[in-house]
């Protein structure tokens, strides 16, 4: 057998490492102090500015919406007034029909009812301008954005209501007028129109249609005024005496 071979192991003990004096860890931990505060200011102050700056847009855009919101109810209160007036023309000239006392003046004052078309045009400058600008976010909490995004279904679904009277105007109401009627001398042509099956039914169908439409105006009337006032207040104003 080989005899064992018994290979030396050298060890060497390693200098102890030097001590860092007092004075200089204080210094380097003063200096990390400093350069963690300065970066968590830099934080805070940018947090701080970007809040500041939410702040004052979303200002901007609660005073433009007052704006725009203001004009759409005095729009509104105007186009209200007139469909109200129009409206009970019209259920005074269907009780008439009814008990066969309607006249020829009655009736040319009528067609000019129905002749006449009423649009609503909404202010929408800032909810474009917010949308453009891709700062739906800076308008408030989620509460507020669901009221904004409700507006303007109303606002659409008024102007629905609109085509639809203004189609039958086009479709029904302007053919009878050229066949029945006397543009240049404003009369029509047979005095005895106004009790014919065509003349009723063509002021029925418009009386259903103007009073849908007002039912509709009516309703937006409130969606924006509740609108108004939740601006208002968020503006820290007092809504408005209704």
């Amino acid at each position: 057998m080989n005899p064992s071979i018994i290979i030396p192991v050298l060890t060497a003990e390693l200098p102890p490492a030097p001590a860092i004096p007092p004075g200089i860890l204080s210094g380097y931990l003063i200096d990390l102090a400093v350069v963690i505060i300065g970066v968590t200011a830099a934080f805070m102050l940018n947090a701080w500015r970007e809040r500041h700056l939410d702040r004052q847009r979303e200002r901007k855009y609660f005073a433009g919406f007052e704006t725009d919101i203001e004009s759409d109810l005095v729009q509104l209160r105007e186009i209200v007034g007139q469909e109200s007036a129009r409206r009970d023309r019209m259920a005074s000239c269907i009780a008439s029909m009814k008990d066969g006392s309607q006249t020829i003046e009655a009736g040319m004052a009528i067609m000019m009812d129905v002749m006449t078309i009423v649009r609503f045009r909404p202010n929408r400058t800032t909810f474009t301008s917010l949308m453009n600008a891709g700062h739906m976010d800076s308008t408030g909490d989620f509460a507020f954005r669901a009221r904004l995004v409700r507006l303007h279904d109303e606002f659409d679904s008024v102007a629905e209501k609109e085509e639809m009277l203004r189609e039958f105007v086009s479709g029904f109401a302007m053919p009878f007028t050229y066949r029945h009627m006397n543009m240049i001398g404003g009369t029509f042509l047979d005095a005895g129109i106004v009790k014919t099956p065509g003349f009723i039914n063509l002021v029925l169908g418009y009386s259903t249609l103007l009073n849908q439409n007002l039912e509709a105006y009516l309703v937006l009337e409130g969606v924006v005024t509740d609108f108004r006032d939740d601006v208002r207040r968020r503006l820290g104003r007092r809504p408005a005496s209704r």
